[in-house]
């Protein structure tokens, strides 16, 4: 299982380079004081900073004017859980789902102990032929959502637990997992979210042996290569496993897919997790901010799930041409010439030269 993560990771973080889209499309959601979406705005309204030079708006796709439904992706992820949490999050999916219709295009995901994807109501296949036809069922699938979410957990506590000592396992399990489903949501048209449900892992870690650490031995080189970064002193104490590159590179992936990330951290308490530079707060963090999408705090699950369908069928599409890429992260800046409208956007992508 290790090995198969790994190597799974070292094919996402040092693999061949990903073309670069000249055009640079923007998903973005407008919302006034009360954090209601605004939908009445104009390309003109619109300014674009990349890197803080101000861009001409090439192309200008108004909020509430998709042509194909939103998907929204709940990723319920058990892996990187409190597990006396469990219960209570099970719950607030399915009270957050029960409502729902045969018209909502919902989807729930699981990521076991194990450290694999499990279905609970699958995506469509990319051609768009559905998985079922609900239309003809007397209650849709969300209206099961408990018995089918109760089944699942019971499924998959049947498999083997991953080493929760291993911190960089559950990192490269977690962030390949993400990256999967990103792979299938960029195969289906409209606007796409992913809601993961979350205590979140770790993007930077010490790892006391340093770079030339050989414990996977052999082709897990090319791995340690891809993440690990010798000069971590200035805020982790030593050598690290650095992931900022692949979370900036899978983002640059999901914007130029349509698809943003809304991320949960599911201390049901409400007290914040620690903060700083590559701890999973950060990483939560960065996941919403960098694709344009939200964090709540405190297992607002049904909060989250009710704003990723509203925002999704409310977002603007903005594209500009880009600089000539240079290789290098760009920061984006997107504001509104309207007094009270608040803008959230994507902060930035990765300039890959072709």
């Amino acid at each position: 299982m290790r090995c198969v993560l790994l190597a799974a990771w070292a094919l996402v973080a040092c693999g061949q380079p990903r073309p670069h889209t000249p055009r640079v499309t923007l998903n973005i959601l407008a919302l006034d004081a009360k954090g209601h979406p605004v939908t009445d705005l104009a390309s003109a309204g619109f300014r674009i900073y990349d890197d803080g030079k101000l861009q001409t708006i090439a192309s200008f796709k108004p909020g509430a004017a998709h042509s194909q439904p939103p998907t929204t992706l709940i990723f319920f992820d058990l892996l990187n859980s409190v597990s006396g949490h469990r219960e209570y999050i099970s719950t607030q999916i399915v009270r957050a789902l029960e409502p729902l219709g045969t018209d909502a295009s919902v989807y729930l995901y699981i990521l076991t102990t194990h450290g694999e994807i499990y279905p609970v109501h699958a995506l469509p296949p990319p051609a768009g032929k559905a998985q079922e036809d609900e239309s003809a069922a007397a209650t849709p699938w969300t209206g099961k959502a408990h018995v089918l979410l109760d089944r699942a957990i019971q499924d998959v506590y049947a498999l083997p637990h991953m080493d929760n000592n291993d911190r960089g396992l559950r990192s490269a399990a977690t962030f390949y997992a993400l990256s999967q489903l990103g792979d299938q949501l960029a195969q289906l048209p409209g606007p796409t979210t992913i809601v993961w449900i979350t205590k979140g892992v770790a993007s930077v870690l010490k790892y006391p042996d340093g770079c030339h650490e050989t414990r996977f031995g052999g082709a897990w080189g090319t791995y340690l290569a891809g993440v690990c970064n010798s000069d971590c002193t200035k805020f982790i104490g030593g050598p690290c496993l650095d992931y900022t590159p692949f979370l900036r590179h899978f983002t640059t992936e999901l914007d130029r897919n349509g698809a943003l990330v809304y991320s949960v951290e599911d201390t049901v308490e409400g007290r914040l997790p620690p903060s700083g530079l590559g701890t999973s707060k950060d990483t939560l963090e960065q996941l919403a901010t960098l694709t344009g999408g939200r964090m709540y705090i405190g297992g607002e699950v049904a909060k989250a799930i009710a704003e990723s369908l509203q925002d999704a069928r409310a977002r603007y599409q903005l594209a500009y041409d880009a600089p000539p890429p240079d290789g290098k992260y760009h920061k984006l800046r997107v504001a509104c010439s309207r007094k009270g409208v608040r803008i959230e956007a994507q902060r930035g992508y990765f300039a890959d030269r072709q």
